[in-house]
């Protein structure tokens, strides 16, 4: 089991067992193995939020960062966003990010509808910050469902989106990489379980998706371009294997 924190530790809240909160305001948070923090209700952590190995964040509402405070999820460790005004320019994205290799963050709800390119996932310039191998993320999962398409990228960007994995098992309407000529990288594997996933929905422009690991479906739709036009070219370089199985629809 984990050390228990010395007795002189203060403005710490160590999470280490299923916790449900409502608001909260603390300093600093640490989910450590085996812990699961759900947030309920509005909430703020101002310096630290740090979800260790094997444990488990739920953010069922709004949860905002201080501005000068650090937001980190260790190899292992999980973090389920699923409040409706989640976007690309939350507060939960004020402070400093860094989901190492092996973290896995899972969108389950999202403001699908936000204006201004908010709905975007990464904002041209983004908020969320890179690890240190220079993605935004360590495994993504979208497994919410889209009341319109989730675009991944804002305008025409070069990004390293995750380093091990990503992973669509949406419903409703589908996920896509760009809808104009992003140059987007994936360290691992393309899984899609469910729904439709597009590398890319423009009508102009020539987004390039680089997938470092295979493209391995098991159920649901893969585009390479969901929109026909004479002025887009959508490029997909793999360095893995296309393993497509029967059922899934490759167009």
């Amino acid at each position: 089991s984990t050390p228990a924190p010395a007795t002189n530790t203060t403005n710490n809240v160590y999470i280490r067992h299923a916790i449900s909160s409502g608001s909260i305001t603390p300093d600093n948070v640490i989910v450590e193995n085996n812990g699961t923090l759900t947030i309920t209700a509005s909430s703020t952590i101002s310096t630290s939020l740090l979800v260790k190995t094997g444990g488990t964040l739920q953010i069922n509402a709004a949860l905002a960062i201080g501005s000068s405070g650090t937001f980190t999820v260790q190899s292992g460790g999980l973090v389920n966003i699923n409040y409706s005004t989640a976007s690309g320019v939350a507060n939960l994205w004020a402070g400093t990010e860094n989901f190492m290799s092996g973290s896995t963050v899972n969108i389950q709800n999202w403001d699908y509808g936000a204006g201004s390119g908010n709905n975007r996932l990464i904002k041209n310039s983004s908020k969320i910050s890179e690890n240190d191998g220079g993605y935004y993320f360590g495994n993504l999962t979208i497994s919410g469902n889209p009341s319109s398409i989730f675009v991944m990228t804002e305008g025409s960007i070069t990004i390293n989106l995750c380093q091990n994995n990503f992973t669509s098992s949406s419903g409703g309407s589908n996920v896509a990489f760009t809808n104009s000529a992003s140059n987007v990288t994936i360290g691992g594997n393309v899984i899609v379980t469910s729904g439709q996933l597009s590398f890319a929905a423009t009508t102009n422009g020539d987004p390039v998706t680089t997938v470092l690991g295979n493209i391995q479906p098991s159920g649901g739709t893969i585009n390479l371009n969901q929109n026909n036009s004479s002025n887009a070219t959508s490029v997909v370089n793999l360095n893995g294997n296309l393993i497509i199985p029967t059922g899934v629809t490759l167009t």
